[in-house]
């Protein structure tokens, strides 16, 4: 699938939104004391959050992968959940194998449904 130069622009802007999100609720505290409500320290959520994004844009441009805007992503602690609806079982495992190529990804759970 061809993308379009916006797409990208737009995935860009989404990734420093969500990171200066983070920066600024810790701000003025050290990452020793920067927690979230779980036990991620502030450079994990950041980890994560990078990791979400290039995830997001290895599905935008995996061949197969019909349906991305249907695919929602979450990543913690370097493992990733795939949510949501694909039109077909070869979509379904072509999202599967464009997350495991991204750097830091350390497991893929597939939670897609199959669209009728």
């Amino acid at each position: 699938m061809q993308t379009t130069p916006w797409i990208r622009v737009a995935i860009g802007i989404i990734c420093a939104a969500h990171v200066a999100g983070l920066a600024a609720r810790t701000e003025g505290r050290s990452d020793s004391t920067a927690q979230s409500s779980g036990s991620e320290t502030f450079s994990e959520k950041i980890s994560d959050g990078a990791i979400t994004t290039k995830v997001k844009a290895a599905l935008l441009n995996a061949k197969g992968v019909k349906g991305f805007q249907n695919i929602h992503v979450k990543t913690t602690a370097g493992a990733v959940r795939l949510t949501g609806t694909v039109p077909s079982r070869e979509a379904k495992e072509a999202a599967t194998a464009a997350a495991r190529t991204v750097d830091g990804v350390t497991r893929v759970h597939n939670d897609l449904r199959i669209a009728n």
